[in-house]
């Protein structure tokens, strides 16, 4: 350890403290050779310390860009030396470990690990702060995915490869200055990655870890249950002067949700006056219940959190935990009655708690891993189930003659949907298109402007003035993605206005998506082109001249241009046909192809897919036509929670009672990322 500037100022005696997992970071003379000077403290003059000939430990586990201990990022390597002249030069020989490559090593290609797509989030929490027998449980994270990247990713059981839904692997919570603050810090980790729509999963770490992520599911989901799989009671109020010890993990979710245990076999005579007996699970009773799990999963509600502490299992399955208890769960009865609970329950997160990687841990280490990912396999089964069957009645459909929709919102176009849908525009496999006015023009900007895009990978954490950065230098973003307004909004505009002019000098009204084919058509964009124009499904949609709807048009960005040269008097109003003609021209093509059913498949929500679907009761309750048929498939795709009094959260039964769906209209919800599924199902209607 040596000081790497201020070497000439005067020097003192100090000692330097630090904390890691190790809780070893003190020197000072009793702990090394000699006592340590550095230069004088000075407020005004920064000092830097550098630490030379470490890493030993981290590299004989993980190896030169490998995982590393904690799951700390492997840090930049930079060359110093002199040049011929006597200069010195530096150069970084590796930038500093990312996430991503963290994945990459556990066999998750990296688009699976990003933050933005991932449907499932994984922290980590290597915290033994209040464990009073076996230690080892902070080193418990770094086991699990050292054995997790000796995984097969194909689920035999399920016959799914759930890694392709997106497993983000957090940053560590490495909060340990105290129980308290680091159930606070995994109660705002946690909050945070649900409030994103993520599938929320922890690995510990020691069971107090659970009390901050219950508190945070509690608050995000109604009536929550908590599904508590354990050795111990953990129901005691206080314990070795905290409320935050692994003693106490289950005592406020005990008075706070519905709470049920399942394999206790270790308790204190204290917590059976705050247990709730008939939900509780004893082993020595399960044993000899067949109907236990039954009963079990009679008791929960629908939304349900499972807390797993690995102690639950025999020793013989999982010998390396805090505390092992003889008489414990079995393997295949536990997947048994996990996989129930995730068919018969919305599983809404969960964490694995108490490995330690002490001793022989490897074998345990492995057994959790398995685990946690029998777990999620049980999780998206059924979505992933969902999308094949989504997908089949998708081809069942056009194969009867049937026609479809396809509804686009969100910011499909700006992530670069067109890329396949303007294939399946071409093969004919969709016949009317209901979408936003921003994916109107936006996918026409991407054509025009795709190398004047800006990625912005971090955009949840920009702050107010980062965002106001990006307008002054004439970036809008959408998301992740910024476009260009010179290069794509004025761009356009100076063409578009041309056709808009000419069509009213003609006295014509055109719709606005007819306004774009003609655009298009014109040729006038094609000195700019970036990318192929077989990408475009505008272009592909303007070749076919395919029946459109393009409700709310106003508030894109093209309309409010248009609004704009209304308001200046260069342009009338009545030049673009409005929506209630949009609605009109939709009852008369609804009515023309419904001979043989028309199915509804919609990305994302909102207006693109709250219009369109109220043509069936316009035409049947207010235009009295009793004989229009239902529409006759559904088919949604969001990252909507299921929930009830909003449009794309609804279940799809809401429907029937608004006169959209039949009884038995086939309806399929997809709770995941549109910007994924939609290009499956699309790649299976293609035999891609």
């Amino acid at each position: 350890m040596l000081a790497v500037n201020r070497w000439n100022d005067n020097y003192e005696r100090v000692l330097l403290g630090g904390l890691t997992c190790d809780s070893d970071d003190y020197y000072n003379s009793e702990q090394h050779t000699n006592a340590i000077y550095l230069p004088k403290f000075s407020a005004e003059k920064p000092l830097y310390i550098g630490f030379f000939h470490t890493g030993a430990y981290q590299e004989t586990l993980g190896g030169y860009g490998g995982l590393q201990h904690c799951l700390i990022p492997q840090p930049k390597h930079i060359l110093v030396r002199r040049d011929d002249e006597g200069a010195l030069r530096t150069e970084v020989f590796r930038p500093q470990q990312k996430v991503e490559e963290f994945l990459q090593i556990l066999g998750i290609p990296e688009e699976c690990g990003k933050s933005s797509t991932a449907s499932i989030v994984l922290i980590p929490v290597p915290y033994d702060g209040t464990s009073t027998w076996g230690k080892g449980a902070d080193k418990g994270p770094d086991a699990f995915l050292e054995a997790a990247e000796n995984m097969e990713l194909y689920d035999i059981e399920t016959g799914t490869e759930v890694y392709t839904h997106g497993i983000y692997l957090a940053p560590a919570i490495e909060e340990g200055s105290s129980p308290e603050a680091m159930v606070e810090e995994v109660y705002n980790v946690t909050k945070d990655y649900v409030n994103r729509k993520k599938f929320t999963t922890l690995v510990g770490g020691e069971h107090s870890i659970s009390i901050g992520a219950i508190r945070a599911m509690n608050e995000s989901f109604e009536d929550l249950t908590v599904l508590q799989i354990d050795a111990h009671a953990d129901l005691r109020k206080e314990y070795n002067g905290s409320r935050y010890n692994h003693a106490c993990a289950l005592f406020e979710a005990n008075e706070q949700t519905n709470l049920i245990q399942v394999g206790i076999r270790s308790m204190d005579a204290i917590e059976k006056t705050v247990m709730k007996k008939d939900q509780v699970f004893f082993a020595h009773e399960m044993i000899q219940d067949d109907y236990w799990m039954d009963t079990a999963i009679d008791l929960m509600t629908e939304n349900v959190y499972i807390t797993f502490d690995l102690d639950a299992f025999d020793p013989s399955i999982l010998p390396s935990t805090g505390t092992p208890e003889p008489g414990g769960l079995q393997w295949y009865e536990t997947l048994e009655f996990l996989r129930r609970v995730f068919d018969e329950k919305n599983v809404v997160g969960f964490d694995l708690v108490e490995l330690c990687a002490t001793g022989n841990y490897k074998p345990s280490a492995f057994a959790a891993a398995k685990l946690y990912y029998k777990m999620l396999s049980y999780k998206f089964e059924g979505e992933q189930a969902t999308v094949v069957d989504a997908a089949k009645e998708y081809e069942r459909k056009l194969a009867d003659g049937g026609k479809m929709l396809v509804s686009l919102a969100g910011a499909m176009s700006t992530a670069e949907l067109g890329k396949i849908f303007a294939e399946i525009i071409r093969k004919g496999k969709v016949h009317i298109v209901s979408c936003t006015g921003a994916n109107l023009e936006e996918d026409i900007m991407n054509l025009v402007a795709h190398s004047h895009y800006k990625r912005i990978p971090n955009y949840r954490d920009l702050t107010p003035q980062e965002e106001w950065d990006l307008l002054e230098k004439g970036l809008n973003r959408v998301t992740d993605t910024c476009i260009p307004e010179e290069e794509a909004f004025r761009r356009l505009q100076k063409h578009i206005f041309k056709i808009w002019k000419e069509a009213e000098d003609n006295h014509e009204r055109l719709f606005p998506h007819e306004f774009m084919y003609r655009l298009l058509l014109s040729g006038v964009l094609e000195q700019y082109y970036e990318i192929d124009l077989k990408d475009s499904w505008m272009y592909a949609a303007a070749e076919a001249n395919l029946p459109m709807v393009v409700p709310g048009w106003e508030d894109s960005t093209m309309g409010n241009i248009f609004a704009s040269y209304v308001m200046k008097g260069e342009l009338s109003a009545g030049t673009m046909k409005s929506g209630i003609e949009y609605m009109t021209s939709l009852a008369d093509w609804y009515t023309a192809n419904s001979s043989e059913g028309i199915g509804f498949f919609q990305i994302g929500g909102g207006i693109a897919g709250d219009f369109p679907i109220c043509v069936v009761p316009m035409l049947y309750q207010d235009m009295e036509r009793t004989d229009t048929p239902f529409w006759n498939y559904f088919c949604q795709i969001s990252d909507s929670t299921t929930s009830y009094g909003s449009y794309s959260g609804a279940v799809p039964n809401e429907k029937i009672t608004w006169g959209k769906l039949d009884i038995d209209t086939p309806k399929f919800i997809i709770e995941s990322d549109a910007t994924i599924v939609a290009p499956l199902i699309f790649a299976y209607l293609l035999n891609m």
